[in-house]
């Protein structure tokens, strides 16, 4: 199991470093961003802000929002490509590609599925359903890294969404909610080891002595040619709660020891982690 986990990180660090030419083939339109890929594609079908959100039932106002950049859930991110008609996973690479057919899906997944590893299916009918992974025994990856110059915040950084689609493990419990981290980080070495992957869920309720992973809201504000491209990464605090008020929360971190007080109006989301395996 852990070998698995391990290429999984191995994998990831692939993904992160990769400037895009290995690609080259498969996705073909390089953008800046996945919000400037999102906004050239809504644009190519001649339709309106207000036109994509009555397609997907939002408001014209997020999805200007997500044309800037603006963090997005990934059920909106699979729905505005869907109504856009391009491929999720290369829009959050910032690229602009026409979504597969069928039988084009399967010729990539054969050309491209590394050992153990299954590539994305975007665009399956089946997409919204509740139980989706459960049902396909998939489980959705994320990747983590260490903090850069481009988030102020955080003590680590998360893939906005998912970088691809593994077999789900017999182990992994039946819950739609659970998400596999293939995480370069150290800041909490040696419990979470570099390379060393982990399961978190989305749905359970973290309670004071887990370890939690607390995504908060950051100014995309960037310079003029300092937009980051490639996977999109959020800054995220990644470490052991050690006390929730009305007001913040505290997380411990090992590697170098601290600890972080976050209001709770810059978190936008806190997952449970269920613990290295």
């Amino acid at each position: 199991m852990q070998d698995y986990l391990a290429q999984l990180a191995d994998y990831g660090k692939i993904l992160l470093r990769s400037d895009g030419s290995s690609l080259d083939g498969i996705f073909s339109t390089m953008e800046s961003s996945r919000g400037e890929a999102l906004r050239s594609a809504r644009k190519a079908l001649r339709l309106t802000q207000q036109q994509v959100a009555d397609k997907i039932g939002v408001t014209r106002a997020a999805v200007g929002q997500w044309e800037n950049d603006e963090p997005i859930s990934f059920p909106n991110l699979k729905a505005v490509c869907e109504a856009l008609g391009i491929d999720v996973v290369a829009a959050v690479s910032g690229k602009v590609v026409k979504a597969y057919s069928g039988a084009a899906i399967a010729s990539r997944e054969k050309a491209f599925v590394k050992p153990e590893i299954a590539s994305s299916t975007p665009m399956d009918p089946e997409l919204y359903d509740e139980n989706y992974f459960v049902k396909k025994s998939l489980v959705p990856v994320y990747m983590m890294s260490t903090i850069d110059n481009f988030a102020p915040n955080g003590n680590a950084l998360l893939s906005e969404a998912p970088v691809l689609l593994a077999p789900r493990h017999e182990s992994v419990p039946p819950d739609n909610s659970i998400y596999l981290i293939a995480q370069t980080n150290n800041v909490m070495e040696p419990i979470f080891e570099p390379n060393i992957s982990f399961y978190a869920s989305s749905r359970h309720t973290p309670i004071v002595g887990e370890y939690v992973i607390a995504q908060v809201s950051f100014d995309r504000t960037y310079a003029p040619g300092k937009r980051p491209t490639g996977i999109l990464l959020l800054p995220v605090y990644f470490g052991k709660l050690e006390e929730f008020t009305n007001s913040s929360i505290v997380i411990s971190q090992i590697n170098p020891k601290s600890h972080h007080t976050v209001p709770l109006n810059m978190i936008s989301a806190l997952h449970s982690v269920l613990g290295p395996e």
